[in-house]
């Protein structure tokens, strides 16, 4: 109480961390929490994060990362615009020469670039992989052709 009439009265200055509660107290101790009991430090009364170092590659990584990422999606954009550009291009063309076209003779059914690991579509139900025996059987024909040519050769 003595401390906060001196400084009402104007004779007591205080400032920052120089104030009535740490006259009173006395100076921090770092590390420790007051109230709280010994051997507790703030970062596990207050469960802070450690702080974590990022040097100065990683943000150039990051930043060339972000960077990339933006030039890849106008590329896309721009390339996009290009592609229905000539797109609409061809039709214009298609539609002088033959002026009864009908654009929607264009639009594909299937798919005509299949995506690495897409399964066969249902309307083509032959499969496109080669059957173990009869690569078996290929081999074997191979071989015994070679054979026949060697034998041929050494008559």
């Amino acid at each position: 109480d003595e401390l906060q009439k001196q400084v009402y009265e104007g004779t007591l200055t205080v400032s920052g961390s120089n104030n009535v509660l740490t006259m009173a107290l006395g100076p921090e101790h770092t590390g420790r929490v007051r109230g709280v009991g010994a051997g507790i430090s703030t970062r596990q009364y207050f469960n802070l994060p450690k702080q974590q170092r990022v040097t100065f590659a990683d943000q150039l990584k990051e930043s060339v990362r972000d960077v990339l990422g933006e030039e890849t999606l106008k590329m896309e954009a721009r390339m996009k615009q290009l592609v229905e550009a000539e797109r609409e291009n061809l039709l214009n063309q298609l539609h002088q020469l033959f002026p009864n076209f009908d654009p929607s003779m264009l639009k594909l059914t299937t798919n005509p670039f299949p995506i690495q690991g897409q399964e066969q579509s249902p309307k083509n139900p032959m499969s496109d992989k080669a059957s173990c025996f009869g690569a078996l059987d290929a081999l074997n024909f191979e071989d015994h052709n070679a054979k026949d040519e060697q034998n041929q050769d050494e008559m």
